[in-house]
């Protein structure tokens, strides 16, 4: 489990993070999932809106976000490594070209699709 202050190294297939919540608010979970085709490879990062605040780009395979507020909304912007391009599926499906943004009113789950030029 980790802070807002970390960072997850390439190789973590998965990590959690959990900032602290909100009085009143049971708080929603954010889980980015990363899909590597054609040598694809890149991060996303983070950010939370309502309260505004970054959070802890991801690295890993897969990175789970909890206690998010449901009155938050949830910036999503994967990037790519040279050569490699994103896109997005589960929740961020049909959103058109990244970055995503999601209402975090309830559990959520966003695939980043990192596909390299082979």
């Amino acid at each position: 489990m980790g802070d807002t202050n970390d960072v997850v190294p390439e190789s973590c297939e998965h990590a959690s993070f959990s900032i602290p919540g909100v009085s009143g608010d049971s708080g929603s979970t954010l889980l980015i999932a990363t899909q590597s085709f054609n040598n694809g490879s890149g991060r996303v990062h983070l950010l939370l809106e309502r309260p505004r605040m970054p959070l802890p780009d991801c690295a890993a395979l897969e990175c789970s976000y909890g206690n998010l507020p449901t009155t938050a909304t949830a910036l999503i912007a994967p990037e790519g490594s040279i050569g490699t391009q994103p896109g997005s599926g589960g929740d961020c499906a049909g959103t058109g070209t990244p970055p995503c943004r999601l209402s975090m009113d309830h559990n959520r789950l966003a695939t980043i699709i990192l596909n390299g030029s082979g």
